[in-house]
């Protein structure tokens, strides 16, 4: 073996080398990051498990002290005072257990990719949403967009819903869909006429169990599990906090790759 043969083994054993540590480099990377999914989804279910304990024992306790009323008292103002207030409270747990029910069926959801038709999509939530709703869509785009539908479609509707529930009683609500090229991706208005959000709420927006008023049903997971959704899609979710007249979400979406991995930040 001469020189020359030498040196192009150690040159191809190097290059050996290389890939292999490139490798091990790449999987080490793909670990740290199952492994941070991993630690968030268990700090997560810890805040979870603290919210379940403090959100249900409030109206489990109440039900609890009516129920006492009414073994030693069973005269009619007890029963009456019965049935004007636990179905209230029962419609706060199922509130909760909706909202849990939502979050479980979100973080086990795989990636779907489709062309998304947005006029069978709005009318689907529509359909759906059980309420009298305005709902206007305008299809700017010029691009089709290849992505997973039901997470789109579960963003709007955790969208819409909120705009309901925090325009309760406002009988002239409308809601505007709009769908625009961006670059190379599209964006999203999801615009109404309501109330709009209070300023002081904008930086908390997104987190979990956050609720930006107390006049309404709900514990907080609707508009975190819309940005989970997003982020999925390796898109972005976010407030105008400009806009005046209402509230205005606008949703960025990329091309979703046809393998491409889940990304739940939860």
């Amino acid at each position: 073996m001469d020189k020359s043969d030498f040196e192009e083994i150690l040159l191809s054993q190097r290059q050996m080398l290389e890939d292999a540590i490139r490798e091990l480099q790449l999987q080490n990377q793909q670990l740290q990051k199952a492994l941070g999914k991993v630690q968030n989804r268990n700090r997560e279910l810890a805040q979870i498990a603290y919210q379940i304990s403090h959100d249900l024992r409030g109206p489990v306790t109440s039900l609890m002290g009516i129920l006492n009323l009414l073994r030693v008292d069973e005269d009619a103002e007890a029963r009456q005072f019965f049935f004007e207030n636990v179905p209230g409270l029962l419609d706060k747990i199922d509130v909760f257990a909706r909202s849990l029910s939502s979050y479980s069926a979100v973080s086990n959801l795989q990636l779907q990719r489709s062309e998304v038709v947005w006029p069978s999509l709005v009318e689907r939530i529509i359909r759906n949403i059980e309420e009298d709703i305005n709902i206007t869509l305008e299809d700017q785009s010029t691009e089709k967009l290849y992505s997973d539908e039901k997470r789109i479609y579960m963003i709007f509707h955790q969208l819409i819903y909120n705009s309901l529930k925090f325009n309760a009683g406002l009988a002239d609500l409308k809601i505007m869909i709009r769908v625009t090229d961006h670059d190379d991706q599209l964006q999203i208005y999801i615009t109404d006429n309501g109330a709009g959000i209070d300023e002081l709420a904008h930086k908390n927006l997104f987190q979990m169990f956050y609720r930006a008023s107390n006049k309404t049903q709900g514990v907080g997971l609707g508009l975190y599990i819309a940005n989970a959704l997003a982020n999925d899609l390796n898109g972005d979710l976010y407030l105008d906090e400009d806009y005046k007249g209402g509230a205005c979400f606008i949703l960025r979406l990329p091309q979703l790759a046809i393998m491409e991995e889940p990304n739940f930040n939860f």
